[in-house]
């Protein structure tokens, strides 16, 4: 579980780094939901979503959790291979 919160806290420090530096949200539902409040409010309710689906596959099947940790933490590492091309 440390790693999939882990893996979902880079994915949104990347991606609020990555919009500070003029990139676009590629997801459209985040997209919709930046645009409807703001970056930080629309990463704070990601992140809660991500980790509350988290914690309750952890409970259910906790191996299923490996999936989703190994995706978020590739997303983060796309998201940097963005800002080192913003830079």
């Amino acid at each position: 579980m440390k790693n999939f919160v882990l893996a979902n806290i880079s994915d949104v420090l990347s991606t609020l780094f990555g919009i500070h530096l003029g990139a676009n949200e590629v997801n459209p539902f985040l997209a919709s939901l930046m645009e409807a409040t703001s970056v930080p409010e629309a990463l704070l309710v990601k992140l809660a979503l991500a980790c509350g689906v988290g914690y309750m596959v952890w409970r259910w099947r906790p191996r299923l959790l490996k999936i989703p940790t190994i995706a978020f933490a590739l997303i983060a590492m796309s998201n940097m291979v963005v800002i080192l091309t913003q830079l």
